[in-house]
């Protein structure tokens, strides 16, 4: 029973207390405290303490005196009068006593004085609860910070001297960042018992090393620990840096205490109490046991009383409790027995139990009962006795016992289970069931002369047999063996083990079952598990098992290998694994599956090994187990981040390729394409609201000549002044536009009178006024024609033709003015009837010559190519350059027969020129889009080929990116014809239209050719540049080649070759020569000839 929850001196204190007389040699006490390792030694006379001597005060007497110790006695040295306390003193108040008075060391007392031991600090640290210990937690909390170090060559008496002096228990030899080692009390003691002179050692000689040192970060409870273990009372502290930045002793754990005792006893006495409350139920638990037993039971003290009985003792002698507790078991005796069981009562308590002692008792009733006695003797931790456990056998009743054994016995070898009874100490087998022989093929005598190491596959010695014997208690006596049956098999078994003590000897009582078809299934579940991960790991995409609680359960190599290692350690979850975060992520597919029961598919971002976050496509499934019951998914992940990227990069590139499709690269505004669409809805809101529209065409007076004298860059920046001139004079509900060259286009909407459409005009030629301000000042004027919406038309094409026709009638008028449309104005197509007429007779005459501009390979300046430029040679007006002839061929048609001169012109070219030797390159001709468009082309050419003899591989089509798109499938199934001809396909001004990406990678195309407004800006405009770069990408990714036009400089050259496009034309290799002059060029390439 538990007598008090006070933790006393009484519990704390060392007993064994090393002592000595005050006459004692004072060499001789400091030769006892060195070999027994203690700190300190009590001076006594007759069991009472007059004095103690501590290393402290060695200490003292060293760095004070230079007096012989071989003189001194123990009283000389020794501190007196000695602090003693009693030894039912309480924990607390003696720690507070020992901070007070600085003490560390206790002398406790009995009641009479006399010496009963000695709490030291070591006594206090040992008794420490864990709760103080792990409140505090680390030892920077309660560490000394202020640290004394000593040289190395510094003497032991100046060492002493400094401790003695600051009042410390040692000193570190070396610096904060190297501690060669330390000097404490204890060396003192040693040092002196070993008689060394203090004067001339060095302290580096006769140091304790190594230090034992810890980190900063360790816990209090390790910390004590490691003081235990190593019987030492100091510990140096380092920080992560390995520099020394404090002293742990077990005087700081002492000091910590004064604060936290009283919450230390509340916890301690809590623990008593609920140790109590367990013993009370155990307790009572073993009473009901031992009431209610079959056996009758009794307990004797050491005479020989009764303590108690059970009510099966009961009611064989019909006494009750308060009738037999307390009187001697020999009462019961029948006469002539007494001296008998005085033996027998001593040797049992000599010998702890007794075995088939035979008595014959006399009932209350006087019956007489011949009985069996067997029990054995409860002693104490120390070995005092306590009672006995007795049981009585009423051997009248053997028979009816011996009966329930036999039955006992036959349900024993009915069991499922093996059972053995073996000897502990021999591993003998002593009994058996019939299972036992049914399973392993021998007989019942063959097995109890077999020991069990027999039947093991193991060979046992004795050492190791008792080896095997510790380890089954260890595992609470279940374990797993393998067995050898009689012809030789191995049964895998598991083993329920129990000691027992039968007849004095400790045998093990063993069930054994055999797990043959257990170990099976679980080998055949490693076999599915090891399949299952084999072929996981053949997908090459991360696949995770995770449980319900975001626990990764399985992982394929994938995973291991994108992620940090999956199953590097227990209950990793999935959000630490691909996200490094400590809770689960937002739209956590798991998540979605454990509410719907249904496939989810997510986008996440995921963290790799190496810190780079890449994003996957994940799909999880849901994974149920036997029951039916959710276990978990099953997660897939796919790598995303490269298509993303690429996708990202397709839609920008779409995005800047739609732009440029529907907007002037140079001035950034809407260009024809969107100018029309605008014009139509514009037209569309009129009609519907009744309102008018006004269509201006503008074009700045005397372009071609500012463009002639400073040059084509200056010329685009005055295009864009002028845009944004015009822009900032018109209303943003007004749309402007570039058409092409010098002309833009403004659509006034929601017009209530012409005279609106008047002011705009006048205002925006009132805007310059003020010169363009460039490289030089420019006074510039406009012309501007005005068409309105119903009055003059009511198409868009009519509309836009008659402010053209409008802006050329201002020009004509002097320029620097505005016109409105007038019915007249149409006499001005009588010009364009004459040049029908004359175009005509140039092509029924043969007027046009041919031009060629090489195409170059910039790597080698190696001519690869020409175009073909077309001429008109007039009779009387000299050179005429197509930009005045082929609109209107184009109008009337006539362009037609003027590809087929060019075509025909080419051919037979390139034939003479073979002829003649030369090697040929490709040649680019221009095709119209009526011809194109007129399904004959295909025919015509080969024709023409067939004629001229001619190779198809030598002719190249350049077709505007425009004509194409304006009839995609007609288009493509006339490019198709043409290319299974054997013909090269190419887009020329590619970039000014307005392509379908989608279906541009289904044309049969060679060629994109860069068209030149890209071209001639490079490398100033950075606009210029990212279209170039964009559409070498795209010709890139579609597998076709690409060239420029228009190069002029040499930044211009270098820029093409660093994006990668070789391909190109222009004025800085040569412009359009005619054939005299290709021809010297190309034999300028290409000497060989025939």
């Amino acid at each position: 029973m538990i007598q008090e929850s006070v933790v006393t001196l009484n519990t704390i204190c060392s007993v064994d207390v090393l002592h000595a007389h005050p006459t004692d040699a004072a060499l001789s006490v400091l030769h006892r405290m060195r070999t027994s390792h203690v700190s300190s030694i009590v001076i006594i006379d007759q069991r009472e303490p007059l004095g103690i001597i501590t290393e402290r005060d060695i200490l003292r007497l060293v760095s004070s005196s230079d007096r012989d110790l071989s003189e001194l006695t123990a009283a000389d040295i020794m501190t007196s009068p000695v602090r003693t306390m009693y030894g039912d003193c309480d924990f607390q108040h003696a720690n507070e006593q020992m901070q007070k008075e600085n003490l560390r060391h206790i002398v406790v007392i009995n009641r009479d004085g006399s010496l009963r031991g000695i709490a030291t600090e070591t006594d206090f640290v040992q008794h420490l609860g864990f709760e103080y210990l792990a409140e505090i937690k680390h030892v920077e909390a309660v560490m000394e910070r202020v640290i004394m170090f000593v040289s190395p060559d510094s003497s032991l008496r100046q060492a002493f001297t400094i401790m003695s002096e600051k009042k410390i228990s040692s000193v570190v030899i070396g610096d904060d960042h190297n501690a060669a080692g330390i000097l404490t009390e204890r060396d003192v003691v040693r040092l002196l018992d070993e008689q060394i002179d203090l004067n001339t050692a060095c302290v580096s000689d006769y140091m304790s090393r190594p230090v034992e040192v810890i980190d900063v970060g360790t816990s209090l409870l390790h910390a004590r620990h490691i003081m235990q273990t190593k019987g030492i009372r100091r510990l140096l502290v380092c920080d992560v840096d390995g520099q020394v930045i404090g002293l742990l002793t077990r005087q700081h754990l002492i000091d910590r205490l004064q604060n936290h005792f009283i919450e230390i006893m509340r916890d301690a006495i809590g623990n008593l109490n609920q140790q109590l409350e367990n013993s009370r139920h155990k307790a009572s638990h073993y009473q009901g046991f031992f009431e209610n037993t079959p056996l009758a039971y009794q307990s004797l003290d050491r005479e020989g009383n009764i303590l108690e009985v059970n009510a099966c003792w009961r009611a064989l002698m019909g006494y009750q409790n308060h009738e037999i507790v307390g009187i001697p078991f020999q009462q019961l005796l029948t006469q002539g027995q007494e001296d008998k069981f005085r033996l027998c009562f001593s040797s049992f308590n000599q010998k702890g139990y007794v075995e088939n002692a035979r008595y014959q008792l006399r009932t209350k009733t006087g019956d007489m009962l011949d009985i069996q006695l067997d029990g054995h003797v409860v002693r104490d931790r120390t070995g005092h006795f306590i009672q006995t456990h007795c049981v009585l056998t009423n051997l009248t009743e053997k028979h009816e016992i011996d009966s329930q054994l036999r039955l006992f016995r036959q349900l024993i070898d009915r069991s499922h289970d093996a059972l053995f009874v073996i000897d502990a100490e021999t591993s003998r087998i002593i009994d058996i069931n019939q299972t036992s022989c049914d399973y392993l093929g021998y007989s019942r005598e063959q097995l109890l002369q077999m020991s069990i190491t027999d039947i093991s596959d193991q060979a046992y010695d004795l050492q190791s047999w008792q080896k095997r014997i510790s380890e089954i208690d260890a595992r609470g006596g279940l374990i797993e063996a393998v067995h050898k049956t009689a012809d030789g098999r191995k049964v895998p078994v598991e083993i329920s083990t129990a000691r027992q003590i039968v007849n004095g000897k400790q045998v093990l009582l063993s069930t054994v079952r055999d797990i043959t078809e257990r170990k099976q299934a679980e080998q055949r579940a490693r076999n599915e598990s090891s399949f299952l991960q084999a072929v996981i790991d053949c997908i090459g995409d991360p696949v995770m098992v995770i449980d319900t609680q975001y626990r990764v359960i399985k992982s394929n190599r994938a995973a291991n290998d994108y992620y940090f290692n999956c199953l590097s350690h227990d209950n990793k979850s999935c959000y630490d694994v691909v996200h490094n975060k400590g809770v689960p992520c937002d739209g956590c597919p798991l998540t979605d599956v454990m509410t719907s029961r249904q496939p989810a598919t997510r986008i996440h971002e995921h963290t790799m090994k190496t810190g780079e976050t890449r994003t996957f496509e994940l799909m999880a499934s849901p994974l149920y187990n036997s029951d039916g019951q959710l276990a978990g998914l099953v997660e897939s992940s796919r790598d995303i981040s490269d298509h993303v990227m690429i996708r990202q990069a397709l839609l920008d590139k779409e995005k800047s390729l739609d732009f440029l499709a529907h907007h002037d690269p140079l001035t950034k505004l809407p260009n024809r394409l969107l100018f029309t669409d605008r014009l139509k809805q514009a037209i569309r809101h009129a009609k519907r609201n009744k309102t008018g529209v006004a269509l201006l065409f503008i074009d700045i007076d005397e372009f071609k000549e500012i463009n002639d004298s400073f040059g084509h860059n200056l010329g685009d920046q005055l295009l864009i002044k002028v845009a944004e001139r015009l822009k900032h004079h018109i209303r943003d509900t007004d749309s402007i536009s570039r058409l092409g060259g010098d002309e833009f286009t403004i659509i006034i909407e929601d017009l209530m009178n012409s005279n609106d459409a008047a002011i705009v005009a006048q205002n925006l030629l009132a805007a310059f006024n003020d010169p363009v301000e460039l490289e030089e000042q420019l006074h510039i004027s406009l012309s501007i024609g005005i068409s309105l919406y119903p009055d003059d038309a009511e198409q868009p094409e009519a509309l836009l033709r008659n402010a053209d026709t409008a802006m050329y009638r201002a020009k004509s008028a002097g320029k620097n003015r505005y016109e409105f449309y007038t019915q007249e104005m149409t006499d001005q197509a009588f010009e364009r009837i004459l040049m029908v007429g004359a175009l005509r007779n140039a092509i029924e005459n043969e007027q046009f010559v041919l031009h060629y501009q090489p195409q170059i390979d910039l790597r080698d300046n190696s001519i690869i190519g020409a175009e073909a430029l077309i001429r008109w040679k007039d009779p009387q007006l000299g050179m005429i350059q197509p930009s005045r002839f082929i609109p209107v061929a184009e109008k009337t048609g006539m362009i037609q027969n003027i590809d087929r001169w060019v075509l025909n012109t080419v051919c037979r070219n390139i034939r003479e020129w073979q002829q003649q030797g030369y090697q040929v390159p490709r040649i680019s001709i221009n095709i119209s889009a009526r011809h194109f468009g007129s399904n004959k082309l295909a025919g015509e050419i080969a024709t023409i080929l067939d004629r001229n003899q001619c190779s198809s591989e030598m002719i190249e089509l350049e077709i505007t990116e425009g004509v194409i798109m304006s009839n995609p499938g007609r288009a493509g199934k006339e490019l198709k014809q043409l290319r299974e001809m054997g013909i090269h396909l190419a887009i020329d001004d590619f970039g000014t239209g307005y392509s379908s990406l989608s279906y541009l990678k289904t044309l049969p195309l060679d060629r994109l050719k860069i068209d030149h407004s890209f071209i001639r800006d490079i490398p100033d405009d950075m606009n210029d540049q990212a279209i170039s770069r964009a559409i070498i990408a795209l010709a890139g990714s579609l597998g076709l080649e690409v060239i420029a036009e228009g190069m002029e400089t040499e930044e211009q050259r270098q820029f093409l070759i660093d994006e990668q496009c070789y391909n190109a034309q222009g004025f800085l290799f040569s412009k359009g020569v005619p054939e005299y002059a290709f021809l010297s060029l190309l034999n300028k390439a290409s000497p060989e000839q025939a």
